[in-house]
């Protein structure tokens, strides 16, 4: 296995509202997911290489003019409160945005207190909310295994995650299942037409900064080298497995080439949806596609997303091994396909499906 020892670097970011800050603290959330993967939700087995894991790099800088928008946004009033649909008092977190000029405050609350909170609609509320803004480290983790030549099929998954429970089915499922398929498909590889890059990337949680600042970073005759993202994120907590294509021409016409001779395929969802780092790529005219569940399935454990309830027990087995299978499969298939798997975009098509 090569290791991809050139990494991004400057990439700005700050602690959220509401996120841990203090010595100690300060972005555990990787070692704590790759910790409950280790623990919960993959054999020992799939650790073999896990100790050549060990070529990554760090990335901070400034990003004072971001952070007082934000501040400014937060002084002048909330807009809006988002109540947990599900009961049980979890508080519900996440976000849309990146703090930046035009978007608007919002807090989570949970199910009860939006109940006590609902007769109040119209009336000014009082909400006291107490964060901090600083700098701080945060890394993406990459490696490279490589092919004949020299293009790339970009194998990611993100490994952050809020800080209210185990963040086990977003995305310790993805983090798990990236993990699994490159340790099975490495001795692969080398023999395929193409190599194949594993991004575990930062930030995703935060407007997806780890991946973008990767990219942005990357000189074009790099980016031009990586020929198709494959995403994964909450792959557990339902049965069956989407691709959210965006609409990219020859997207689905690949998925089914690519899992039909094993008996298996996928359901598509042709929106673009910006919520993933595969958007990023896709903004660069990367083909790309995310792998997730639970779409259709309101009552699957996907509703405790974001909630302290996405916890391990939520994850089961076979649903690992289904998304693991299903994705080994399209980065082999992206690997030896003769011609480019799915044709590039150009940059009017990407601003078109990006927008």
């Amino acid at each position: 296995m090569k290791l991809d020892t050139v990494l991004t670097s400057n990439l700005s970011t700050a602690a959220p509202f509401g996120a841990p800050h203090g010595k100690g603290r300060a972005f555990r959330l990787r070692a704590h997911l790759i910790a409950r993967v280790i623990v919960v939700l993959l054999p020992p087995r799939a650790f073999s290489g896990a100790a050549a894991w060990i070529a990554y790099g760090g990335f901070r800088a400034a990003a004072d003019a971001r952070l007082v928008d934000t501040a400014r946004a937060l002084a002048g009033g909330l807009d809006t409160l988002f109540a947990c649909h599900e009961p049980g008092v979890l508080p519900a977190t996440g976000s849309a945005g990146n703090g930046g000029p035009g978007n608007i405050p919002c807090a989570g609350v949970s199910y009860e207190a939006g109940a006590a909170l609902a007769p109040q609609t119209g009336r000014r509320i009082r909400l006291f909310v107490e964060g901090a803004f600083e700098d701080r480290h945060a890394e993406n983790l990459l490696t490279t295994v490589a092919g004949q030549g020299e293009e790339l099929l970009v194998l990611s998954a993100h490994i952050d995650g809020h800080d209210l429970a185990y963040s086990a089915i977003d995305n310790a499922s993805g983090l798990a299942c990236a993990l699994t398929v490159i340790e099975a498909i490495r001795d692969i590889v080398p023999g395929l037409k193409r190599g194949v890059q594993v991004g575990l990337f930062n930030i995703e949680e935060w407007a997806l900064l780890g991946s973008a600042v990767h990219l942005a970073q990357m000189a074009p005759a790099e980016r031009a080298k990586r020929v198709l993202n494959v995403n994964l994120d909450s792959l557990a907590g339902a049965e069956g497995i989407t691709a959210l294509t965006s609409g990219v021409p020859g997207m689905v016409e690949f998925l089914h080439t690519a899992l039909a001779a094993a008996g298996m395929s996928v359901g598509i969802s042709a929106p673009f949806m910006g919520n993933s780092d595969h958007a990023n790529y896709l903004r660069h005219g990367i083909p790309a596609l995310r792998l997730c569940t639970g779409f259709d399935r309101p009552q699957s454990n996907m509703r405790f997303l974001l909630t302290p309830a996405d916890t391990p027990d939520k994850v089961h087995p076979h649903q690992l091994k289904l998304a693991a299978s299903i994705a080994a499969l399209l980065v082999l298939a992206g690997c030896a396909s003769p011609a480019a798997p799915v044709p590039r975009l150009d940059e009017a098509s990407a601003q078109r499906i990006t927008a």
